[in-house]
């Protein structure tokens, strides 16, 4: 299946999509931005490292790749950018309180936190993969969700909603994996050191 293209000025029809896909490429310097300076100096939030990576893939996703081409649509993404951003600083806040309670499930909140996210990562890969990127997401959801009702040797008594947004978003197996930080610590400054030393080259 195709990826969705991003839709330009001319072909959206709507006054405030330039504006959108500048703030898109903002977010997007800024984080470049901040993952040169830990490069050079060193982390000094490791959370923030990988949240903002996170943040800004989505951010950046919905910015450039509309859910639609009207303004109706338009609110719906900044509802959902500002449910993003909450959630980031949300997990942020509560970095040490995961870490020194992992195991444990989380509370309602944190939850809805959670759950925020991993639909909010799930859209911005459909938005730029397609589809089937989100069916295999949504089903390996499922597979946990009713693990009870899947055929042997697949097995297993399930996860509720609750164990899953605290395994995904609350410790670092998750959304905020080791590979997440990976991809922001060093694999993310690859293309754009590339592009500075040539800028004709596309990322």
């Amino acid at each position: 299946m195709s990826s969705p293209s991003r839709p330009s000025a001319k072909d959206t029809g709507w006054s405030f999509s330039d504006e959108w896909q500048r703030f898109g490429y903002l977010i997007g310097l800024g984080t470049t931005a901040y993952y040169m300076y830990v490069a050079v100096f060193g982390t000094f939030s490791p959370p923030l490292d990988r949240s903002l990576f996170i943040f800004s893939g989505v951010a950046i996703t919905i910015c450039q790749y509309p859910l639609a081409r009207n303004t109706a649509a338009r609110l719906v993404d900044s509802m959902l950018l500002l449910a993003v951003a909450a959630a980031t600083i949300r997990f942020n806040q509560n970095y040490m309180t995961f870490a020194e309670n992992e195991g444990f499930p989380i509370g309602d909140f944190d939850m809805a936190m959670g759950w925020i996210m991993i639909v909010a990562v799930i859209e911005a890969g459909r938005r730029v993969l397609g589809m089937s990127m989100a069916v295999i997401s949504i089903a390996f959801l499922l597979f946990l969700y009713l693990g009870n009702h899947v055929p042997w040797p697949l097995t297993h008594g399930g996860f509720n909603l609750r164990l899953i947004s605290t395994a995904l978003y609350a410790q670092t197996d998750g959304i905020y994996g080791s590979i997440t930080s990976v991809l922001a610590s060093t694999l993310f400054l690859i293309p754009r050191v590339r592009h500075l030393l040539d800028p004709q080259r596309s990322l």
